[in-house]
């Protein structure tokens, strides 16, 4: 094998590796969220200017968002055109939520970027995203994908999948209708 082919394999696995890796820590994100989806709502309605509702939403999408970058990622699918784009635009929305975390609330306990599962400081994670940004800025020069015939029917499925699974594993409490307290519904005697 000449020189130039034993280079070329290693960076390309190099960067596979990277993009795994990448991807790796993505849905170890989102997993890690599913089991304490209440209190990381609870947490986005403390530090944001979103009620309830909204917020248990954008925690579920959020949640899907990660699992759908961390999918394309691991699999080298869509890397250039999808999955870099949104995993730039997700740390840096990240960042700048840890950013008003810190300067609120100062480098006290856990941020919930890895759930329970990885405590960590919301310094901690900066350095994480920043770490990550990195990687994907070397990615985006020279990203691997996969490339067949139904690539884009596969991206569209693992789409669904990811946005509509934190809702099926753990529905928001706006999609259910409780039936009035009849209790409630007569004046208190004084």
């Amino acid at each position: 094998a000449s020189p130039t082919f034993v280079g070329m394999k290693w960076r390309r696995i190099l960067q596979i590796s990277m993009q795994a890796l990448t991807g790796t820590v993505f849905l170890f994100s989102a997993l890690s969220k599913l089991p304490v989806m209440e209190p990381f709502g609870w947490t986005v309605v403390e530090t944001s200017f979103l009620h309830w509702t909204a917020a248990e939403w954008a925690v579920r999408l959020l949640i899907g968002s990660e699992f759908f970058i961390g999918s394309l990622l691991l699999i080298q699918l869509g890397v250039k055109r999808l999955a870099l784009p949104l995993a730039w635009a997700s740390l840096l929305f990240y960042s700048v939520y840890l950013l008003l975390i810190l300067k609120q609330y100062g480098n006290h306990g856990n941020c919930g970027c890895f759930g329970e599962w990885l405590p960590m400081t919301p310094v901690q994670s900066l350095l994480k995203n920043g770490a990550l940004l990195l990687i994907c800025f070397i990615l985006q020069r020279h990203p691997f994908e996969w490339r067949f015939r139904f690539h884009a029917v596969l991206t569209s499925v693992l789409f669904v999948l990811s946005m509509a699974l934190p809702f099926f594993e753990h529905p928001p409490e706006s999609f259910f209708i409780y039936p009035s307290d009849k209790t409630k519904a007569h004046p208190l005697p004084l």
